[in-house]
C-alpha cells in the first residue's frame, strides 16, 4: 500500500459505473510512477458535493479502481478532485496491517502488579491503587467505580479514591494495554463499612 501525498483532477467525467479513472496522459504517468506495478493506494475523490474514495490499483500498467471504499459510490464532473488524504479506509488499513514492531517487541507487556483495596469507612475518605507492570505508556481503564469514587492513572498505577456515602461493596475491574497491544486485567472489591 502506497501511503504518501499526489494530487491529481479528472480529464473528463467518472461515471458511477467506471472502473478507469478519466486522466490527463501526464496526470496517468504521475500516478503510474507514484504506484508502481502490482502495487496500491486508497485516493480521495471530490467535488463541491461528494466525497469518494477509492482504491487504485496498478495492474501491469493499467490503473483500476475499487469503487465506494468505505463510501458511497457517485459520478464526479471533469476537473474533480483525486488527491491521497489520511481517510477512514486509509486509517482502517493501518490499523488492520500496520506492525509496531518486526522480530521480537521491545515493548513489554502489561502484567498484573497487584492492588491494595483496603476496607473503608462510610463518611471517610477513602483510597486504592491498581498496580500494573510492563513499558509505559501505558493506558488504564475501570469498570465498575461506584458515584462516590473517582479514578485517575498515574504511570502505571491507578488510584481510587472518594468519600463513600454508605456501606457497601464494590466490584472494580480494571483494563491495561499498551504498544503491544495486549490487555491485562485485575478485579478487585472495595469493601466499605459503617463509620
Amino acid at each position: 500500500m502506497i501511503l504518501k501525498p499526489i494530487s491529481l483532477a479528472l480529464a473528463d467525467v467518472l461515471t458511477k459505473d467506471s472502473v478507469y479513472l478519466p486522466l490527463t496522459a501526464q496526470h496517468k504517468a504521475k500516478l503510474l510512477e507514484h504506484v508502481p506495478a502490482g502495487e496500491e493506494t486508497i485516493l480521495t475523490i471530490t467535488d463541491s458535493v461528494n466525497t469518494e474514495y477509492v482504491r487504485v490499483k496498478n495492474q501491469q500498467g493499467q490503473i483500476t479502481l475499487e469503487r465506494g471504499v468505505e463510501s458511497g459510490v457517485y459520478k464526479f464532473p471533469k476537473g474533480s478532485c483525486v488527491y491521497f488524504e489520511v481517510s477512514v479506509p486509509v486509517v482502517e488499513w493501518l490499523i488492520c496491517n500496520y506492525e509496531c514492531c518486526k522480530g521480537d517487541c521491545p515493548v513489554q507487556p502489561p502484567l498484573a502488579g497487584g492492588f491494595m483495596l483496603p476496607e473503608g469507612k462510610a463518611g471517610q475518605h477513602y483510597m486504592g491503587t491498581f498496580i500494573f507492570k510492563g513499558d509505559e505508556p501505558m493506558n488504564i481503564g475501570v469498570l465498575g467505580l461506584p458515584d462516590w469514587a473517582r479514578a485517575k492513572q498515574y504511570g502505571v498505577s491507578l488510584v481510587i479514591s472518594g468519600v463513600p456515602k454508605a456501606k457497601g461493596e464494590y466490584v472494580i475491574s480494571t483494563a491495561a494495554t499498551n504498544a503491544t497491544g495486549e490487555v491485562c486485567v485485575q478485579q478487585g472489591t472495595i469493601k466499605v463499612l459503617d463509620s
